[in-house]
């Protein structure tokens, strides 16, 4: 997530965050990394796996002078190389079945001239005598092993379906942890610098004031889950109750109580952006358990769209419930000159682009509307050109109307009617008018015509009814675009599974004494080997594997818990009395619906 990126440091009273540093190992003190030395050579710093930090300049080593320099004896702390920021990595240097620990740490830059040495995240993992494990938030344990047999991956790289369309652009979704797809269905909206209340570039001004007047450019997007979730909760009267989620839409919350009967609104306070309930007043939400269903949006109004000119870096979108958006926004409006033609004739060459033309000491420069039009013709006079009194303060009755397809809406436009023929004819010029959100007119795009290469200079066309122009542009995402996607989580084809059953094996094999697959002994255990096991791989969901002695004797049966992204299932090599098996050879028995496999492993010294 992005929390660390909007943390304020609380001494020097600014976001000073700089990057993240991944660190992996096959030790929970992670000490097989902590190889980065001072002056004298003693070990002060972890080797992370990777780097990433904001593309702001701060980078290189961190440059400690006098005192500060002496404290940490010449320890040197490695601020990033202005790669950017990132929010995924695929680490594919592991081997199955070996347990490593991950940490994620953000740091901040320091501050060499008041002495602050940058500093990060701890990466505390303790492991109690009885095996369990507890470590921060920003840890992980991760055993890697091959998924169920007959496991077939979720779609990746999915192209969502555009049900309201005026960007020109595309979305996909990409999988990012496909064991927390879920099937669900989801909208994403958008909002744009026309509509959003917010000052976009920082001019003091927000939405119709904002910069430009007259320009839509993408600035966040919300994702909705369309489903209903159900959370049950425990009222404390009018103290405050975090739900599971925020961002709720209030228009679909309902609250029950333990007998089904539907909860006032007047009874309780909801906050749907941050996701707390608490009764209204004293009594009106006694203490007790209550039923809430809702949706929600996992991602809402965030600016995280790749190529964003509203945020310093967007190299990626947010993640949520295992997947993320790939957005191709078509941030610059361009004529797309494949679209643009002209129907029912073949007439005049144009030139299509914004204003820009100087009057005297006049500077007239239009706006790059995202927009596209339509110049339909009639054989009588349709409409009447705009008397502009600083550009072109003529107003002539003309043939033709000029159509806002975007916005479904016809505009204004000034004709500089060069010849004086009332007509358009070669060397003409159209200035496009158009009502901004404040309502005042705004110049936008101009088009100049020629005639056809080959004809003459002064030729005039005769336009009439059933020929138009069309241009087309490419559009950022604004407000009313509208996509929608339904996920399709991983599964488990039976028939498939029936073949993939012969890839089941047993690592290691043989077991040797001690693996290096298998952690050192817990804090307190003075003697013996530790945890040893071995792995049953490939194994298909609820499948029961029985093993057996050379002699036939039983030893145990295990069983596969259903999880379709571990086909793997652990075995302590010890008995079903409990008691750690001889040296030998054993032979097992994997029995499932998708059928059998047989198969033999060694325990040797």
């Amino acid at each position: 997530d992005r929390t660390a990126e909007q943390s304020i440091d609380p001494v020097l009273n600014i976001k000073d965050f700089e990057g993240y540093k991944i660190y992996k190992s096959t030790d929970p003190n992670f000490s097989d990394i902590f190889t980065i030395t001072d002056g004298s050579g003693s070990p002060q710093g972890y080797r992370p796996l990777e780097q990433f930090d904001l593309n702001n300049g701060v980078k290189g080593l961190f440059r400690a002078t006098g005192e500060l320099f002496d404290a940490a004896a010449g320890y040197a702390y490695y601020l990033g190389d202005d790669r950017g920021i990132q929010h995924t990595l695929v680490d594919k240097e592991v081997e199955n079945g070996r347990t490593y620990y991950y940490a994620v740490v953000a740091y901040d830059r320091g501050d060499e001239f008041i002495g602050i040495f940058p500093s990060e995240n701890t990466k505390f993992v303790s492991i109690f005598p009885s095996g369990e494990v507890i470590h921060d938030v920003n840890v992980a344990l991760v055993t890697p092993n091959a998924q169920a047999a007959g496991y077939i991956k979720a779609p990746d790289g999915v192209p969502l379906a555009h049900l309201t369309k005026y960007g020109t652009g595309s979305v996909r979704y990409q999988l990012v942890d496909p064991s927390r797809i879920n099937g669900r269905s989801y909208r994403l909206e958008f909002l744009d610098s026309e509509n959003d209340s917010v000052d976009n570039n920082s001019n003091g001004l927000a939405d119709a004031a904002d910069s430009t007047e007259g320009t839509r450019t993408t600035s966040f997007y919300s994702v909705r889950d369309l489903g209903d979730i159900t959370e049950i909760f425990t009222s404390s009267d009018t103290s405050v109750v975090a739900l599971i989620n925020k961002n709720l839409i209030p228009s679909t919350v309902a609250v029950r109580n333990s007998q089904g009967s539907i909860i006032a609104t007047s009874a309780y306070k909801l906050d749907p952006s941050r996701g707390t309930v608490r009764g209204s007043t004293p009594g009106s939400l006694p203490a007790g358990s209550y039923m809430m269903t809702y949706q929600y949006y996992p991602v809402y109004r965030s600016p995280n769209i790749k190529g964003s000119v509203y945020i310093s870096e967007a190299k990626d979108a947010d993640i949520f419930d295992g997947l993320q958006l790939n957005f191709s926004n078509d941030w610059n409006v361009l004529k797309n000159d494949t679209l643009s033609k002209w129907i029912g004739a073949d007439p005049y060459r144009y030139s299509f682009s914004t204003l820009f033309t100087q009057v005297g000491s006049l500077i007239f420069r239009g706006i790059r509307k995202p927009s596209d039009y339509v110049i339909q013709f009639a054989s009588t006079n349709v409409d009447t050109s705009y008397p502009d009194p600083d550009l072109y303060p003529i107003s002539i009755p003309v043939n033709f109307r000029v159509y806002n397809a975007t916005d479904s809406a016809y505009i204004k436009f000034i004709f500089a009617d060069i010849d004086g023929n009332g007509k358009l004819s070669p060397q003409d010029e159209l200035v496009f008018l158009e009502k901004a959100k404040s309502g005042r007119l705004v110049y936008t795009w101009d088009i100049k015509f020629s005639p056809k290469l080959g004809d003459p200079f002064d030729t005039t066309y005769v336009l009439g009814t059933g020929v138009r122009l069309e241009i087309h542009n490419s559009k950022p995402f604004r407000k009313g675009d509208l996509f929608e996607f339904t996920t399709t989580p991983p599964r488990v084809d039976m028939a498939q599974a029936a073949k993939d059953i012969l890839n089941v094996k047993v690592v290691p094999n043989p077991y040797v004494t001690a693996s290096a697959f298998e952690p050192p002994l817990n804090p307190g255990i003075t003697s013996g080997r530790g945890q040893r096991k071995i792995d049953f791989t490939h194994v298909p969901p609820l499948a029961t594997i029985s093993v057996f002695t050379a002699r036939g004797d039983h030893v145990i049966t295990l069983k596969h818990e259903g999880n379709i992204e571990d086909g793997s299932v652990s075995w302590n090599l010890k008995t079903k009395e409990n008691l750690d098996v001889a040296f030998g050879v054993y032979f097992y028995v994997v029995e499932s619906s998708a059928g059998n496999k047989t198969g033999k492993f060694a325990v040797i010294k």
